[in-house]
């Protein structure tokens, strides 16, 4: 069954290639979740088919750091450093973040009187250390089956 309700939420399910992918849809209402499952479907079908690689953006790879790392003692610290992130990285794709992007958002963040330490630890640290890592680990492994 590709769609089925646990409480009041929706449920998907879906098996592709022998991998069963089941994520809660995030919404009570049977339409919308039809439409996540959709959109799930069209793009492993793109990945699959066309090898195509599935587009991820700084808001996806935010939300996937955050909860994973919930054992993290520094969340709340790594959280107050991504809501001033997300200002200029909000709907970048990951692929789109060059180096040369990540320079001028640090020249902005040191342009407002932080530390070249802070700078480096909030900007440097946490957009290509975390980012690369989502990358790495997360979704190139995923991408082979999601």
């Amino acid at each position: 069954m590709a769609l089925y309700k646990r409480g009041k939420t929706w449920w998907i399910a879906i098996s592709h290639q022998g991998t069963r992918i089941q994520e809660s849809s995030g919404t009570a209402t049977k339409v919308g979740a039809q439409r996540l499952h959709d959109k799930i479907k069209a793009q492993l079908w793109k990945v699959n088919t066309l090898k195509a690689k599935p587009s991820k953006d700084w808001n996806d790879a935010a939300i996937k750091w955050c909860t994973e790392s919930q054992h993290k003692r520094s969340l709340f610290s790594d959280k107050s450093k991504f809501r001033w992130l997300d200002q200029h990285l909000n709907g970048v794709l990951l692929v789109d973040m060059t180096r040369d992007r990540i320079e001028r958002i640090a020249q902005i963040k040191e342009e407002s009187g932080a530390s070249p330490a802070t700078v480096n630890l909030s900007i440097t640290h946490n957009v290509t250390a975390h980012a690369s890592m989502l990358l790495s680990q997360v979704w190139i492994a995923s991408d082979l089956t999601y």
